[in-house]
């Protein structure tokens, strides 16, 4: 774009030159002079207005006197007023919105006329000067380029320092560059420039940079267009904008980025335009799709002036170039490298943070850390590794944003998240605890208080002393969420961890909160039922009684409320016990009676009915006491007292959950008389305590005693298995395989032949880890003698607790054989192969491998078979059965596909027929 066009009169330039009316005023004063000297002329009338005027002067002009030096001024008179003619008509036009109607052409032709008369004529008259600018001007109006340049070279020819001649030159240019002659354009370009006009010098240079541009001449229209951006003019200046955006073109152009750089480093003051020329530079780039190189110039931009305003905008356009180029990984760096660029303290910060940049850097940063973040924790859940990454930027976030905005919020949630799936639970605690506390947002608040929960449940599996962790949590969890419906279970699970933890007063306060404030909720009985249980432990007996027949008139149900029913009679006994270590011999009868009235059945009826009597006794009460002595005689025939008395301490402990003691209790039975006929019985159940109470050693000490000495017991076969899986537990397996052994060959009979079954399964399982763990490695036929021996070992075993009528034994054997086939057939094809094998042997080897190795699979489809169908003949399911038809549905999924349906009960499916020339099992698959 050029200078606008100016009227047919240009302003006065620095050196005066006569306007048209100027001109004509002259020539007025003239012509009046020389009539006045004339005694003979008329003096004219005054010029009336419009066409009188012009008539006037026509009139004037054809006058025979009229003086040949006056004539120029009077044609130049007549060709203003026929200008002022055609504009006031043009106007009404375009007032009338009709300038459609008028081409180019059409616009001045009286006026174009006019002055053609007066250059044509006098063209060496100093009105012919004006004559020429005016209809170069007109020219141009009526869109006759080549006559307009014609009539402005001729004001320069005549005048070359005419103060038009900038102007001039300028709109010279103009015309060649707009008809395409850009070499024709540059020397009235370049003679504006060295004019040095402000006005038209800043234009001239921003024209002369395209016509370089546009003859490929890049480096010197960069030049060009660099002189304009250093006039110092104002950024939002419509000129520097336009100037830089063609800069920008230039310098693509020119060498993109690096001709970008060369250009800077050569000038020194380009410092204060470079970010933006940076930024135009990389949209060039994004807009011919070149995102890479557009990535890379905006981050130039940033490197090259890091406290810059454009920064900002750069980094976007960063993140959009390489987001757009698909390169997550880098647009994410690129967003965790903001905390650092622009943070608080950093040279971006000093110069721009405390004004309304800032808060476009926070909203900027905020998004970017985030994104970051989420990203890094996304692909580490992905199994992608970066874990410790997403940790770090979450911490960055909620350092610099903090966590009172949702945004924030959500970012300290999902920081718990990623510390708990890296393994750091105290920290994913601590933080989950943040959240769920938070005072202003509530959305994850029941979430973050569960996870806490869970966190530190896995912490406290690992390490016991984090339980006070784990049980203020659990309260606490109550406490923030009042309305949750997890809120019993999640007090009640605290109670029964402060339970086996011996805090017995905070337990009871648990259980007895579930109570009271869920008293509608189904474990609010058994709550009742375990505040009974505190109580007995804390040695309250009369509130352990209350609280239990609480329990079991909220309606505990059958097993519990038989264990709530024992309870209340332990404690009525035992208050009867402690009113007789206090020498209330008379309360502690009471006790003891009701406990024979209300609980006949129980064990302890009998001792309370014994110690009844001895109380009888010391208060000199024989009669009576004669009396509980039959009574107890009648009802409890061949029960002696210290047995008894030892049944009763196992009987408490066992319900109490302390089966060492129960165990202790027993054994202590068993030995007081080992021939009694009881004694089997005292040591066996002895043995088993020990087992619940997880005492391996004492449980194998036991059950190996049990089975020496009552050899003949029915029993017999199961203490051995018992034995052995408590050795197996300590890591001894040949101790445990040799008990097994003894339990296969122990007298067959019903109650021996499901343990029998089960030892028989034990071996084969033994057997099979050693079968596995033969690797096909070094001299293969050896390991393979190995692992069949192994294997064919294991079969027998199997085979023997297969031949048992025992659906779960039968299912399992054939499911482990089946297992076992197929581990075979896949260690044949994974064994390794001899070296230095040809191709063709190589092939030929691995063709051998596979015939010996694919029978084995159809081997084991056999075995999988049997067992399908044996147990759909006997209408039996085991997960053995699901297992065997799983592995079924891998190896034969035309015959065994199942389909999603719903069905009332479970039944074995009937395999179907195979499809046409599909295998039926046998040889290979």
């Amino acid at each position: 774009p050029g200078p606008a066009a100016p009227g047919p009169v240009a302003a006065s330039p620095a050196k005066p030159a006569p306007t048209l009316d100027e001109a004509a005023r002259r020539a007025s004063e003239r012509i009046r002079e020389l009539e006045r000297r004339r005694a003979a002329a008329v003096t004219p009338e005054a010029p009336a207005p419009g066409a009188a005027l012009a008539e006037r002067y026509e009139e004037l002009l054809a006058r025979p006197g009229t003086p040949e030096a006056r004539k120029p001024e009077i044609l130049l008179r007549l060709a203003e007023l026929a200008y002022r003619e055609e504009e006031a008509a043009l106007r009404e036009v375009y007032e009338r919105g009709a300038e459609a109607s008028v081409p180019p052409g059409s616009r001045y032709p009286r006026s174009i006329a006019r002055f053609r008369n007066l250059v044509d004529a006098y063209p060496d008259s100093p009105q012919a000067l004006t004559g020429f600018y005016n209809l170069g001007y007109l020219y141009a109006e009526a869109g006759e380029a080549a006559r307009s340049a014609w009539a402005y070279e001729e004001v320069l020819r005549r005048d070359p320092t005419t103060p038009y001649a900038d102007e001039i030159h300028m709109r010279l240019g103009e015309a060649a560059f707009d008809g395409g002659d850009v070499e024709g354009a540059i020397p009235h370009y370049q003679a504006v420039v060295g004019s040095g006009r402000p006005e038209y010098a800043e234009k001239a240079l921003y024209k002369l940079g395209w016509c370089l541009f546009n003859l490929q001449d890049y480096g010197r229209a960069a030049a060009s267009f660099a002189r304009v951006m250093e006039q110092g003019r104002d950024p939002t200046d419509g000129l520097r904008r336009e100037t830089l955006d063609v800069l920008a073109k230039t310098l693509l152009e020119w060498g993109g980025l690096d001709g970008l750089r060369a250009y800077l480093a050569e000038r020194p003051g380009a410092t204060a335009y470079a970010p933006a020329l940076y930024r135009a530079v990389g949209d060039l780039y994004v807009d011919s799709s070149r995102y890479r190189e557009a990535a890379d110039t905006y981050a130039a931009g940033v490197e090259a002036a890091p406290a810059a305003a454009e920064c900002l905008a750069l980094e976007r356009g960063i993140i959009q170039a390489l987001v757009i180029s698909r390169d997550l990984d880098g647009a994410n760096e690129r967003r965790e490298s903001w905390g650092a660029r622009y943070a608080p303290g950093s040279p971006w910060d000093g110069a721009h943070g405390a004004g309304p940049l800032g808060a476009e850097r926070d909203a900027l940063v905020e998004e970017g850390l985030r994104l970051a973040a989420l990203y890094h924790h996304g692909r580490a859940q992905r199994g992608q590794g970066g874990l410790e990454r997403a940790l770090r930027l979450y911490g960055r976030y909620l350092e610099w944003f903090g966590d009172e905005a949702e945004a924030g919020y959500e970012m300290a949630y999902a920081l718990g998240q990623a510390l708990r799936e890296g393994g750091r639970l105290r920290e994913a605690a601590a933080q989950y605890a943040r959240v769920a506390r938070h005072p202003g947002r509530t959305s994850h608040r029941e979430e973050a208080s569960y996870r806490r929960i869970e966190v530190l449940a896995t912490l406290h599996r690992e390490d016991p002393g984090a339980l006070e962790d784990l049980l203020g949590a659990q309260e606490e969890y109550g406490t923030l969420n009042p309305g949750s419906p997890a809120v019993p279970q999640v007090l009640f699970s605290a109670g029964e961890l402060s339970f086996e933890a011996g805090q017995f007063p905070r337990a009871r306060g648990l259980f007895q909160r579930v109570a009271r404030e869920h008293g509608r909720h189904p474990l609010a009985p058994r709550a009742l039922d375990r505040v009974a249980r505190c109580f007995f432990r804390e040695e309250v007996f009369d509130r352990a009684e209350e609280a239990a027949r609480q329990a079991l008139k909220a309606g505990l149900g059958p097993g519990e409320g038989a264990e709530a029913w024992r309870l209340v009679s332990y404690s009525v006994f035992k208050q009867g016990e402690v009113a007789q270590g206090q020498g209330k011999l008379g309360e502690a009868n009471r006790h003891f009676l009701r406990l024979a009235d209300e609980f006949p059945g129980e064990e302890a009826a009998r001792i309370a009915l014994y110690r009844a009597g001895e109380n009888l006794q010391a208060l000199g009460r024989d009669g009576d006491a004669a009396q509980v002595y039959d009574r107890l005689a009648k009802a409890y025939r061949g029960t002696p007292h210290a047995q008894q008395a030892l049944v009763l301490s196992a009987e408490i402990f066992s319900s109490l959950g302390d089966w060492r003691q129960a165990s202790r209790s027993l054994e202590e039975l068993y030995r007081a008389d080992p021939r009694s006929p009881g004694a089997p019985d005292a040591l066996f159940r002895a043995a088993r305590a020990a087992e619940r109470g997880e005492d391996a050693e004492g449980a194998a000490r036991l059950f190996e005693e049990f089975a020496g000495r009552f050899a003949g017991d029915p029993r017999v076969a199961e203490a051995l298995v018992r034995e052995g899986d408590q050795r197996l537990l300590r890591g001894r397996g040949l101790d445990a395989a040799a008990r097994y052994r003894r339990a296969w060959d122990a007298p067959a009979g019903a109650e021996a032949d499901p343990w029998r079954a089960k030892a028989a399964l034990a071996l084969g399982r033994l057997t099979l880890e050693a079968f596995q763990a033969v690797a096909l490695r070094g001299d293969l036929e050896a390991a393979l003698v190995q692992k069949e021996g192994l294997l064919e070992e294991a079969l027998g075993y199997l085979t023997r607790a297969a031949g048992l009528p025992y659906a779960d034994a039968f299912t399992e054997a054939l499911l482990r054989t089946g297992l076992a086939f197929e581990h075979l057939k896949d260690a044949l094809l994974g064994s390794e192969r001899p070296a230095g094998l040809s191709e063709e042997e190589r092939e030929e080897y691995d063709f051998l491998l596979e015939e010996k190795a694919f029978p084995l699979e159809a081997r084991a489809v056999g075995y999988y078979q049997k067992g399908i169908d044996a147990a759909r003949r006997a209408a039996v399911h085991t997960p053995w059965v699901e297992r065997m038809f799983e592995r079924l549905e891998a190896l034969v999924p035309w015959a065994y596909q199942r389909t999603e349906e719903a069905a009332p009960a479970w039944t074995v499916p009937v395999p179907q027929e195979p499809p046409a020339g599909q295998p039926t099992g046998e040889g290979r698959p």
